[in-house]
């Protein structure tokens, strides 16, 4: 999305420096929050493939992995989380195929 989309230019979303909110229409004490999901997905698998550390714990795709099997059965964790967003290997992974499927 970024700085093209035209409802994030109205609101100065992604313009200098990296502005990632807006005030809330009813509430001026609150602030709204905008995020690109597709590309913090991508960010995201991309931790989770090399894995970090969270005090003691070692967090890495098993994590994501547990969450797809949780999926198959009747309970749903996550929508539209599946397989091949973990599968996603060379060029593909900064390639379009990659975020359209995120």
């Amino acid at each position: 999305m970024g700085p093209t989309n035209a409802l994030w230019s109205e609101l100065n979303i992604g313009i200098a420096p990296y502005n990632c909110s807006f005030q809330h229409p009813n509430n001026e004490n609150l602030k709204v929050y905008v995020f690109d999901m597709p590309h913090l997905m991508k960010l995201a698998r991309n931790f989770f493939d090399s894995g970090f550390m969270i005090g003691e714990h070692r967090v890495d795709k098993s994590y994501l992995q547990r969450i797809l099997s949780i999926n198959a059965r009747n309970i749903k964790v996550s929508f539209n989380f599946f397989q091949y967003h973990l599968n996603v290997q060379g060029q593909q992974k900064v390639g379009e195929t990659a975020v359209s499927k995120l």
